[in-house]
């Protein structure tokens, strides 16, 4: 392609993605408090908090219903990332060690309810990123499997679908599995050495927006 009309594309999107900011920037900024609650004692599983947060989401977005379909779903799209991103996040700052299978396996459970109402939300008003939706089901799977080869099988799977994810995402949520010992969790990292991922850079990215 001719670089000029590469140079106007790529000054088009940066335009476009400015204004989605500006547009989502106060949604973004309300988030924000709920967002922090994921950070206090077993705020993380909070039912009630995630309701908050797709409450809030619904009422911006019935103020946006007078955009054009292709511009509205865009948004949507943006919403749905920083939801799914912000929430992994949070699951991956939070110092929470638990060994007893029966709360992994509660904590699992949690994340995945809380997953669902994400996913139920911005689907229902067209999202097209539904390829953000395995995500935090898998964080749980690897959260609530005890045995190491499934450990790894799962993580392998997360890393085929999200390539851009590293072995600092998977020790934090290994982290929560305190029953791990370290030869096991560096076992269960080394997957990623080992498994298929493709790194083209059309690949979407979630992880890569993480720390």
């Amino acid at each position: 392609m001719n670089p000029i009309y590469n140079g106007c594309l790529s000054t088009l999107g940066d335009v476009e993605n400015a204004g989605y900011e500006v547009l989502l920037q106060d949604l973004f900024q309300n988030l924000k408090s709920y967002f922090k609650q994921f950070s206090q004692k077993n705020g993380l599983c909070s039912y009630q908090t995630m309701e908050g947060i797709i409450k809030t989401t619904r009422d911006y977005l019935s103020r946006l219903t007078m955009l054009k379909e292709t511009c509205y779903k865009d948004a949507v799209e943006r919403i749905h990332f920083h939801l799914v991103k912000e929430y992994i996040a949070r699951l991956m700052r939070k110092k929470v060690s638990k060994k007893i299978p029966d709360e992994l396996q509660s904590m699992a459970s949690q994340i995945l309810n809380n997953s669902k109402l994400i996913e139920d939300c911005c689907s229902s008003q067209g999202s097209r990123a539904d390829w953000l939706n395995p995500v935090i089901p898998s964080l749980a799977e690897i959260i609530k499997l005890q045995d190491t080869n499934a450990i790894q099988l799962e993580v392998a799977l997360l890393a085929r679908n999200f390539p851009d994810i590293t072995k600092k995402h998977i020790a934090s949520i290994l982290y929560i599995k305190g029953n791990l010992t370290n030869a096991e969790v560096r076992s269960i990292q080394d997957i990623l050495d080992h498994c298929e991922r493709s790194m083209d850079s059309s690949c979407p990215k979630l992880f890569s927006y993480i720390n």
